[in-house]
């Protein structure tokens, strides 16, 4: 139902606009998944099954506290950052980023779970589960295609990343019998990232309806969020 400028012109703001956002909290996940596997790889073949627990939960742990906060924070400044950074103030490239931000989560993880599997010798874990992935996340695409236009490309990304994610995190307990801190690994840093998302949202718009503009509010309300954030995880214990 759309002409090719207007679906061309969709695309471009999910490749020129969302893409960008989002894969820059990405790149430490990236980072942590190649650091993790040599680390792993050691104590694995000194047979250490604590070790090899306490690896997995302290990488695990710092991916969620590093995506969860980039998470809350751009959905709850997803217009301003749209504003600020390609001086956007429509509302489809502030809605993909506030529907995307869950794959930062999602892909972090995946991405981290993959390097895991790797580091315990089971090289095609992570292969085999993508092929699997990769076939639903086909089948989704197509499907929200026909009703969520734009929106779709981040619907079936989220639905890939969820598989990856389930699948990867039982081939690891399977293999290992590692089990996820619940309180620890996702609730703490979520209390603290909720905090730091209602008070971020608060500066933003008290700023924002003081003295206006592009600039100093939201770059005020993310130095906020920075600080804020910060505390809340060492307060907390996280």
């Amino acid at each position: 139902g759309f002409t090719e400028s207007e679906y061309m012109a969709l695309q471009g703001i999910y490749t020129g606009k969302y893409d960008p956002l989002i894969n820059v909290p990405m790149s430490i996940p990236y980072a942590l998944s190649t650091s993790i596997v040599p680390a792993l790889t050691t104590v694995v073949m000194a047979r250490n099954r604590k070790k090899t627990h306490y690896q997995i939960d302290q990488t695990l742990r710092l991916t969620t506290i590093i995506t969860l906060p980039s998470c809350v924070g751009f959905l709850v400044l997803a217009s301003p950052l749209m504003v600020l950074l390609y001086n956007d103030a429509g509302k489809v490239p502030a809605q993909l980023l506030m529907l995307g931000s869950v794959v930062i989560i999602l892909y972090g993880w995946s991405t981290i779970t993959n390097a895991v599997l790797q580091g315990l010798n089971y090289l095609s874990s992570p292969a085999k589960n993508a092929a699997a992935a990769l076939v639903v996340h086909l089948g989704a695409l197509v499907l929200m295609l026909t009703v969520l236009n734009v929106y779709a490309l981040v619907g079936s990304n989220i639905v890939f990343a969820v598989i990856m994610c389930v699948l990867n995190q039982r081939k690891i307990r399977q293999v290992c019998g590692f089990r996820i801190n619940i309180r620890r690994t996702f609730v703490k840093p979520l209390i603290a990232s909720a905090i730091m998302g209602v008070i971020t949202y608060a500066v933003h718009f008290g700023l924002h309806r003081l003295i206006g503009g592009r600039v100093i509010p939201t770059v005020l309300a993310i130095i906020v969020a920075v600080i804020v954030y910060g505390v809340l995880i060492l307060k907390l214990g996280a």
